[in-house]
């Protein structure tokens, strides 16, 4: 589901003044080779005031096959960064298979 839209939200890492402008779930983050292990939640982009941020949540319960414990969700969200720390994203759309991104953060 792809979704851009100018709805106010709230939540632990966002103020009330947090302004989505992209949403899209089911995007899948790969912690190890193996296609299996992958873990599938929202990634967001909104912006609070002149700031842009990026979060990546981990759906609950589950990921593709196992399911997450606390501990684990909490390693793999990725909290607010703002767009300012990021180097780059680029983006790789191969004829067979998955399209993703990969995204560089200013610290490597």
């Amino acid at each position: 589901m792809l979704r851009s839209d100018s709805t106010k939200v709230s939540s632990p890492h966002e103020r009330d003044d947090a302004e989505i402008v992209f949403l899209k779930d089911s995007v899948a983050i790969h912690p190890t080779h193996f296609a299996s292990e992958r873990i599938s939640g929202r990634l967001k982009l909104f912006k609070q005031g002149t700031s842009l941020f990026m979060t990546w949540v981990p759906y609950k319960g589950h990921s593709s096959e196992a399911s997450l414990s606390e501990k684990e969700r909490s390693l793999y969200t990725i909290r607010a960064v703002p767009f300012t720390d990021i180097r780059s994203i680029r983006r790789h759309s191969p004829a067979l298979g998955w399209q993703y991104i990969i995204v560089v953060l200013s610290s490597g």
